[in-house]
């Protein structure tokens, strides 16, 4: 009961931001994104609940639309991560070739150890001037697909040494029919508290580089008005709602997702 009535909570604060991402930015009175649209510097009031930009943005708008902008990203990051992980891991784990198998776990292993955040400056700095958010998305997704690709491949591994699967041949049922009758509903179940996982992370990663200027500053996102808010020293010059309030709504999305994650992985385990 317990553990149903905070899952109800956490989906509750999750649709929040999902309304005030998707929704909000339809009924905007002007476009977010453009500068002197409102007066400069105006703290938070009943008519701008988030205050205002140095450049004359309203904050509440512009929020917005950049969590929208960062959820999406996150969502196109954890789902090609995803897919990809499913299909190598998978592979790896259920192939009976030597050489091929060992040959996906040498490409699997290898991308594990790749440090993702250097790696991450070294190829958005370098293409700098094409980054949209569904490049970086992809960028993005050469990095996050290999440890759910290596848990996907040792998963198989495991199953495919429990005595349900020998049982299972022995009855004659062939190893794709145990795959997709036995396999997948582990998997699936796997797959989807790996997906928030992944987009969590594909949100931060996109904030931590818009911090350094590494992102895409055309399109708002959490991370660029962060950058924008350090480049006019908003905290030492007392306007200190334009960082903080991404800050928070980027804090409890994280959370809640989070959050989320672990009563799906319990309710799913229980099952």
């Amino acid at each position: 009961m317990k553990i149903t009535k905070s899952l109800a909570i956490t989906i509750g604060v999750l649709a929040a931001h999902l309304i005030f991402a998707y929704v909000l930015p339809y009924f905007a009175p002007y476009d977010p994104r453009r500068w002197a649209t409102v007066p400069r510097d105006m703290p938070p009031s009943t008519a701008f609940l988030f205050g205002t930009t140095t450049v004359g943005q309203d904050l509440f708008w512009l929020s917005s639309y950049a969590l929208r902008n960062s959820i999406t990203l996150g969502i196109l990051t954890a789902s090609v991560s995803i897919l990809i992980a499913f299909l190598l891991g998978a592979t790896a784990g259920f192939v009976k070739n030597p050489a091929l198998h060992n040959i996906l776990t040498l490409c699997i292993d290898s991308f594990s150890l790749i440090p993702g955040l250097p790696a991450l400056i070294v190829l958005t700095y370098s293409w700098r001037k094409y980054l949209s958010p569904i490049l970086i998305a992809l960028i993005l997704s050469i990095f996050g697909w290999a440890w759910p690709s290596r848990s996907v491949r040792s998963l198989i591994l495991s199953l495919r040494e429990r005595p349900f699967t020998h049982t299972a041949l022995l009855s004659g049922y062939s190893m794709i029919e145990i795959f997709f009758k036995e396999y997948l509903p582990y998997i699936i179940k796997w797959l989807a508290v790996s997906f928030l996982g992944l987009l969590t992370w594909a949100i931060g990663m996109e904030t931590t580089i818009a911090v350094f200027g590494l992102s895409t500053l055309e399109e708002a996102t959490i991370g660029s008005i962060l950058y924008w808010a350090l480049q006019y020293q908003a905290i030492l010059r007392g306007i200190w709602w334009w960082p903080i309030i991404p800050i928070l709504l980027l804090t409890t999305l994280i959370v809640t997702i989070y959050q989320l994650s672990n009563m799906i992985g319990e309710l799913l385990g229980a099952r």
